[in-house]
């Protein structure tokens, strides 16, 4: 399977059935992703609460600033910042908001920047709660173009993420997504040595060595993705697999849409079928299928076209039509008739939860293919579509070890292994799954025009 641009180049004079718009298909459709262009401003916001202290708590040398993959992390951002975007500003949030330099990011991997703001009161300095919601509610009324990246712990209460009243968390993402918006989630590992506010029971907690970190991306698909690109080329190669998870959440999922000109001669495999001039000049595969039977077998890789680190596609619906040719005299408004009773005439086995390969299978159900007059041409559309997405299998599993929650944490601090995970961060990313599956309008990954004749 070859990704190419399609070019209709067959004859213009030839006679299309009812509804087809063009005979040979063109890789475009709802879920292809945009161009990338570099423009629009890049809003940062640095998490500066007592949470975040512990990753940067090793600032020492000349410089006074952190080694850990957090701090490694901030200081990356602004060099990807301005890859993306034309202009940028850096914000520090905490109980208040207020804007940083770009000169003074390096103030972020030294613990002097978790320092309580002077107008909160001391008894409240350490509750980071409520603060992804002060942002995302910034987030939402920032220009479309605009990219948004927080960096945080998202250790996130059973409140902020249950809660469904206007301007809530679970609001805004909502909101944003049907917007059209899409997100970016990006998760590491790093070196841990502080102290941990807003656990159950309100216990603070010290005995973490290694915590995850995140940044969370909002905006245009294709900015998220050069942001993306950014951190494997300037971050991502001195972390392994285990220490770092990238998630998008987007309705752009796709290079370009298959079609009869992704396949090349050697893709297909024929059994007892020939290749045969049906339509001369068409630019579709064509089809001599014995009266004894025969079959056409395609294997189609999503692998090729799907955005890496998107979810998974689900829900796929299959379309299948066939038009007669009466006769070839006739005006073309009469030539064709619509065969609606034949159904069945591709097998098609879409891909499971792991897997990513859709199988098809031409020509093979007998019992759909003697409702065929024989030595008569047809013209064959399929069309898959993907109506859904969903978090695969090895997204659970990392979720299963990197979340928390008020039933598991007590038996998660005695296990004393260094690791504390996030807490709710199962309940977050389900929420970013569910508001991104709400807005997800589907539409078709695969169209595939062909003509075939039923010989004796």
């Amino acid at each position: 399977m070859q990704l190419a641009q399609a070019k209709d180049d067959s004859p213009t004079k030839f006679c299309k059935p009812p509804g087809i718009t063009s005979v040979v298909n063109t890789p475009q459709s709802e879920l292809v992703l945009p161009e990338f262009k570099r423009d629009g401003r890049v809003f940062v916001f640095f998490d500066a609460s007592t949470n975040m202290r512990g990753f940067v708590s090793s600032a020492s040398g000349l410089t006074q600033v952190s080694d850990t993959n957090y701090a490694k992390l901030v200081h990356v951002i602004p060099d990807i910042v301005n890859q993306v975007g034309t202009s940028a500003r850096y914000h520090r949030y905490r109980q208040e908001l207020s804007p940083i330099s770009g000169t003074e990011i390096s103030s972020v991997m030294n613990p002097s920047f978790y320092v309580c703001d002077e107008s909160t009161p001391t008894d409240q300095c350490d509750d980071p709660r409520d603060q992804l919601k002060q942002i995302l509610g910034i987030a939402k009324g920032l220009p479309r173009n605009s990219l948004t990246v927080i960096t945080s712990d998202f250790n996130l209460s059973d409140r902020e993420v249950i809660d469904t009243d206007a301007g809530s968390i679970r609001d805004s993402i909502a909101t944003m997504f049907g917007n059209g918006k899409s997100f970016g989630f990006y998760a590491i590992k790093s070196d841990f040595k502080g102290i941990i506010h807003g656990l159950p029971g309100d216990v603070p907690y010290a005995e973490a060595v290694e915590r995850p970190a995140y940044v969370m991306l909002i905006g245009p698909i294709e900015k998220i993705i050069n942001f993306r690109n950014g951190l494997k080329k300037e971050f991502s190669k001195i972390l392994s697999d285990q220490k770092e998870r990238f998630l998008l959440f987007t309705d752009k999922m796709i290079k370009q849409r298959i079609t009869e000109s992704s396949f090349v001669k050697k893709d297909y495999s024929l059994n007892k079928v020939k290749r045969q001039d049906i339509f001369p000049g068409i630019k579709i595969p064509q089809f001599g299928v014995p009266k004894t039977g025969g079959s056409v077998a395609l294997t189609v890789d999503l692998n090729k076209i799907q955005i890496k680190e998107t979810l998974p596609l689900s829900d796929y619906a299959v379309t299948q039509k066939i038009w007669m040719e009466r006769n070839g005299k006739l005006p073309c408004d009469q030539r064709w008739l619509r065969l609606k009773k034949v159904k069945n005439l591709v097998e098609v086995d879409p891909p499971g939860k792991q897997g990513n390969r859709v199988s098809l299978k031409f020509f093979n159900k007998m019992d759909a293919m003697k409702k065929l007059p024989t030595r008569r041409r047809y013209f064959l559309a399929l069309e898959i579509k993907a109506n859904s997405v969903s978090l695969s299998e090895r997204h659970e599993e990392w979720l299963a070890g990197w979340s928390i929650n008020a039933t598991n944490f007590e038996n998660e601090v005695k296990k004393q292994t260094g690791f504390l995970p996030t807490m709710n961060l199962d309940r977050l990313v389900k929420l970013l799954t569910s508001s991104s599956k709400a807005a997800f309008k589907g539409g078709a990954i695969l169209s595939f025009h062909a003509a075939l004749v039923r010989n004796r």
